[in-house]
């Protein structure tokens, strides 16, 4: 996805990824559903295991040291101190097709699902670049194969609320994660402030994104955002990301439970 000033090279730009995504979809069959069930379990159990993790991602390193990245179906820690952990996972909705979703647990058990990537996505990542007491900054990766079997990437920015327990896509941003700083964000009296130095793909010169916002109950007591100046009219508004029910099917193996430090 781009950040353009142009709403129809912005609209254009869309379609084709949609269509892009529509093109590869499968449609699993229950009994195909049921095996990859099972293949994503073990591959979550798997990756759990600590025999298979580095030093820098296992559970007893200190929070601050310990790397706060993960690929499908790892789980991570996030604090020690309240076990919360989260990751990016494989799912098969109930039209039969796959997913990629954000998960949140507190230690095994599960406590927010989000949907985050159709199955245009063949691999996908996560990294917790800041983590401060009322929010964390997120980068999510999709990575899919190109022409000549070449490997596209694509990087989103994502701000999770603890107030409202939702993730808010940031921008649009065609960019290379490795070139780029993450945005700074502070909260200041209730409001959000957003800046963003970044350097697009193909451009020489570096784009300052700048955002302000407030997320507040409205009248019906549901989560919004409140866009505040200076306000980019051409540029996509900050938009949460879709919860999904919870299910228990989707807790962590019971041996997370005694992880972590209270």
């Amino acid at each position: 996805m781009h950040f353009f000033s142009s709403k129809n090279l912005f609209a254009a730009t869309l379609a084709l990824a949609i269509t892009t995504n529509c093109l590869s979809q499968h449609i699993y069959s229950p009994e195909e559903r049921k095996a990859e069930e099972v293949r994503i379990s073990k591959d979550i159990e798997n990756k759990l295991d600590w025999h298979n993790r580095t030093k820098e991602t296992l559970d007893d390193y200190d929070d601050a040291h310990r790397m706060l990245y993960g690929t499908l179906n790892e789980s991570i820690l996030l604090r020690q101190a309240s076990g919360e952990r989260f990751g990016v996972f494989e799912s098969i909705r109930d039209n039969g097709r796959k997913s990629i979703e954000i998960r949140l647990h507190k230690k095994n058990k599960l406590t927010d699902r989000f949907f985050l990537f159709g199955d245009g996505c063949e691999g996908a990542s996560i990294h917790a670049e800041k983590v401060a007491p009322e929010f964390i900054v997120y980068e999510t990766g999709c990575y899919s194969k190109g022409r000549n079997n070449s490997i596209e990437e694509k990087f989103e920015q994502y701000l999770f609320d603890y107030s409202s327990r939702n993730f808010y896509l940031l921008a649009f941003l065609d960019y290379d994660s490795i070139e780029n700083k993450p945005p700074s964000i502070k909260l200041e009296n209730g409001i959000y402030k957003m800046r963003w130095s970044i350097k697009l793909r193909g451009q020489k010169k570096n784009l300052l994104v700048v955002r302000n916002f407030k997320i507040l109950k409205d009248e019906k007591g549901e989560w919004i955002v409140k866009e505040l100046p200076p306000i980019d009219e051409e540029a996509s508004g900050i938009s949460p990301l879709r919860k999904l029910p919870l299910k228990r099917e989707y807790d962590l193996p019971s041996f997370v439970a005694g992880w972590g430090k209270q």
